[in-house]
């Protein structure tokens, strides 16, 4: 991939996430997802008429972006992707057009479907309650 000319993407294999870890995912997927520009970082000077926008610390202390609002939407506008435009570009088996992907899809919904059922399978086995017939265990 290095010698592909503009390839445009680079590839980060250390994070991995287990095949039932739920959890994980979410966490990948909100980070992957997760805007360009942080609110909680942006404040706005009514007074002064000026965006302050604090940027991630470097060597040990934080900047301060100082501009006026015309200037902070024109580099916020660069920020956005275009309409209809994907961002995200899919190789391999992933990609829309390629033949393996029915399969790839089918497996990932086998498998959800097989993490749904171990979850009842689960709250089936729970014991009852002391003093209560078996069958009475799984009514709540």
């Amino acid at each position: 991939m290095l010698t592909w000319e503009n390839s445009g993407f680079s590839l980060h294999e250390e994070v991995q996430i287990s095949r039932w870890d739920r959890e994980g995912l979410e966490r990948l997927l909100k980070y992957c997802s997760r805007p360009g520009l942080s609110p909680a970082r942006l404040m706005y000077a009514a007074k002064t008429n000026i965006v302050l926008y604090r940027s991630e610390p470097r060597e040990g202390r934080r900047e301060m972006l100082v501009m006026p609002p015309v200037e902070f939407l024109r580099r916020w506008a660069l920020l956005m992707p275009p309409p209809h435009k994907n961002l995200v570009h899919y190789y391999g088996a992933p990609a829309p057009r390629s033949p393996l992907r029915p399969h790839l899809v089918a497996k990932a919904m086998r498998e959800t479907d097989m993490a749904h059922l171990k979850e009842r399978v689960e709250k089936l086995k729970r014991k009852p309650a002391p003093g209560r017939p078996a069958w009475q265990g799984c009514s709540k």
